[in-house]
């Protein structure tokens, strides 16, 4: 079955993806999956991979304006050639992160919430579940909206508290950190 996305925001940033994702990568944390291409992504490009994919499936604040009808159903449909190596989270990532207390993964993919608050949230419990030289990438880096709580904010915060102990690889859309110590 082929997969069909009714929205592409992944395709902006697969190139630099892909100079950051290694496919030898074992285990992934995915937080915002919506449709499943960039989960896809991760499970195309990295094949002994499993991973964990977080979302409500409700969409967000700003997505209230989409058509979110069936979304979990798409995302089913887009990901069941690879559903034995993926655990999905049905809530909002602060009630996940509970699940997680223990987790460690390679990479984590924070593409969630919009809102600064939630953002930060995901960038700080990814430090604390990121093994030591794997990698936390959070989308949205560059996204110009109105308001003065978004994704940016968050990250640059993040960058703030946690300097000199994530190493930044690359900041344009997407901000790709390395957690150091």
């Amino acid at each position: 079955m082929t997969p069909e996305f009714k929205y592409d925001w992944f395709s902006p940033i697969r190139a630099d993806m892909e100079r950051f994702v290694s496919p030898d990568l074992g285990r992934i944390l995915e937080i915002g999956s919506f449709e499943g291409q960039s989960t896809r992504f991760f499970l195309e490009r990295c094949p002994a991979a499993t991973m964990t994919c977080v979302d409500h499936f409700q969409g967000g604040e700003d997505q209230q304006s989409l058509d979110l009808s069936s979304l979990l159903d798409r995302f089913m449909a887009n990901v069941a050639e690879f559903k034995h190596r993926i655990q999905i989270y049905q809530m909002d990532s602060w009630k996940a992160w509970t699940y997680m207390l223990y987790s460690h993964f390679d990479l984590i993919f924070v593409d969630g919430s919009h809102l600064a608050p939630d953002v930060l949230n995901d960038l700080c419990q990814s430090y604390r579940c990121v093994r030591q030289d794997g990698l936390i990438i959070a989308d949205d880096y560059s996204w110009e909206n109105q308001r003065s709580d978004c994704p940016k904010v968050a990250i640059e915060a993040f960058l703030t508290c946690f300097k000199g102990r994530v190493r930044i690889l690359y900041l344009d859309r997407i901000a790709v950190m390395q957690k150091i110590c």
